[in-house]
């Protein structure tokens, strides 16, 4: 039906908006009922405890993205064309405990290149090849050492589902709702 391509187009059409973050424009989403926003940092290559400094000092509740669902990681997909590093994301391993994110919510959902994770500090491919002798695969995920300077992706917001930011993710809903309609049953009486 519709492209990997069409899709990323279709979103970063729709749903991306520049903002001035600290004097970088950056394509940013937001989750209106979450209060969760993605961003991209296009003009920085920090290693990657620079880059969640740079998350936490720059951006409202920042850190460096947590990505929990098929759903955020289509969303940042859709921006790796545009990068010329494999962007830092905010899983880490810390010694011999499992990964987890900066937030330390557990990495409940993950989306690995064959043969990752080697390394503690993640990374996503931004394209399809060999990068560092990893064969990766774009939007797939890679560990890197942590000291390497990489672009990366925050994620920032109020978390508070009472008072959402303003955003158009909820379009998106509204338009994934329209075209996949949940099935309704009949009760029989």
């Amino acid at each position: 039906m519709f492209s990997t391509k069409d899709i990323a187009i279709f979103i970063l059409l729709c749903f991306c908006r520049t903002s001035k973050t600290d004097d970088v424009s950056t394509p940013h989403v937001c989750n209106e009922q979450s209060g969760k926003c993605l961003t991209v940092i296009l003009e920085q290559k920090l290693t990657w405890n620079d880059a969640e400094k740079y998350c936490e000092t720059t951006l409202p509740n920042g850190r460096l993205a947590s990505i929990h669902n098929a759903f955020d990681g289509a969303i940042i997909s859709a921006w790796l064309p545009f990068l010329s590093t494999d962007p830092w994301f905010g899983g880490i391993q810390l010694g011999a405990l499992p990964f987890q994110y900066t937030d330390s919510s557990p990495m409940d959902y993950t989306n690995w290149t064959p043969g990752q994770p080697t390394l503690p500090c993640t990374q996503i491919c931004h394209s399809t090849g060999n990068n560092a002798g990893i064969q990766c695969q774009q939007g797939k995920w890679r560990t890197s050492d942590c000291d390497a300077s990489a672009q990366f992706i925050c994620e920032y917001g109020n978390y508070s589902i009472s008072t959402p930011p303003t955003g158009r993710y909820g379009i998106f809903l509204f338009i994934l709702k329209a075209l996949y309609p949940k099935p309704t049953t009949v009760n029989p009486l």
